[in-house]
C-alpha cells in the first residue's frame, strides 16, 4: 500500500506473520499477513479502526486474543490527543475494540528522584515481556520536551498495567 509505515510484526508458532502498520494521510491502521516472515505479505485489512487516527502499532498475543498499543493521535479512541491505547481483537484481523483499561500510557514521565515531566508525546511504543509473558517495560522515544530537556531521547520506563 502507499505511503505505509511503522510496520509491527507478530509472528506465531507455526511462523504465520501479522503485520500491523500504519498508512495514508488519514493514519489508518492496517494488517499483512504472510505464511512466513520472508513470504509473500497480503495485505488483509486496510483500517482495522474504522475512521479512527492511530500510529505507531506493536502487535502481540497473550491469553488467547490480540493486543496492540498505539498512539490515539487525534484522540478519538482515549479522548486524549496523543495518548498511548490499547485494543484486543480476538483473531488480530477483526472486531478490534478498546481494552478494559483502554489508557496504555499518558504524557506524565515520573522520574526516579519522584521529579514529573511532561512529553509532548511518545514515539513507537514496544513492550519487553518476562518469561511468563507478563509486560515489564515500555520502551518509547519522547518528543517535545517541556522545560528539562532539549532533545528527542529513548526512554525505558517500568508499568503498572497492561
Amino acid at each position: 500500500m502507499p505511503d505505509s509505515n511503522n510496520p509491527a510484526p507478530w509472528i506465531g508458532s507455526d511462523g504465520r506473520v501479522l503485520l500491523a502498520f500504519r498508512h495514508g494521510p488519514h493514519m489508518r491502521i492496517g494488517m499483512a499477513e504472510a505464511e512466513a516472515f520472508n513470504g509473500a505479505y497480503r495485505v488483509v485489512q486496510e483500517d482495522l479502526v474504522p475512521g479512527k487516527k492511530l500510529e505507531d502499532p506493536f502487535l502481540f498475543s497473550r491469553g488467547g486474543r490480540f493486543e496492540m498499543i498505539l498512539e490515539d493521535n487525534g484522540g478519538s479512541v482515549s479522548g486524549y490527543e496523543r495518548y498511548g491505547v490499547h485494543l484486543v481483537s480476538d483473531d488480530g484481523l477483526t472486531g478490534w475494540r478498546p481494552h478494559e483499561s483502554v489508557i496504555a500510557y499518558d504524557h506524565s514521565l515520573v522520574r526516579e528522584d519522584g521529579v514529573i515531566t511532561l512529553a509532548d508525546r511518545r514515539e513507537r511504543p514496544q513492550l519487553l515481556f518476562d518469561e511468563y509473558g507478563r509486560a515489564t517495560h515500555l520502551f518509547y522515544g519522547r518528543q517535545g520536551w517541556r522545560r528539562d530537556l532539549e532533545r528527542g531521547s529513548t526512554f525505558i520506563g517500568g508499568l503498572t498495567a497492561v
